[in-house]
């Protein structure tokens, strides 16, 4: 991991997406290695700390899916961000327990957003 990293190296920091600029993103901004899965995929054995998933690519059912496919293997922090568009996705996924972010919130602030739970869906 990077000096200054926010995220342990032990951690596992699994993304959700099919969009290859998304990981160098999070990467740039945890200064950590992050795991990508698209959204057909299923976790496998992976047991992340933290997953960032990818709601308008995954839509409701798949992140109600991810989100208890996940959580059935490790106990991780589930966070979503969405397309200001979409305000019933987010609600939706909110209601699953992820948090959530309006997609350019969560891009101008991932860092801040991933170091530590914080007020979603703002």
């Amino acid at each position: 991991m990077e000096e200054g990293g926010i995220i342990p190296d032990e951690a596992k920091i699994l993304l959700v997406s099919t969009d290859l600029q998304a990981r160098v993103r999070l990467e740039a901004a945890l200064g950590a290695q992050v795991v990508t899965r698209r959204p057909q995929q299923s976790p496998g054995e992976l047991r992340p700390e933290l997953v960032v998933l990818d709601l308008d690519q995954l839509g409701a059912e798949d992140a109600a899916r991810w989100a208890e496919a996940v959580r059935a293997q490790a106990s991780p922090r589930v966070v979503g961000f969405f397309s200001h568009v979409d305000e019933g996705l987010g609600d939706h996924a909110r209601e699953l327990g992820i948090e959530t972010f309006r997609r350019g919130r969560f891009w101008r602030s991932a860092r801040e957003i991933l170091a530590a739970p914080g007020e979603p869906a703002s």
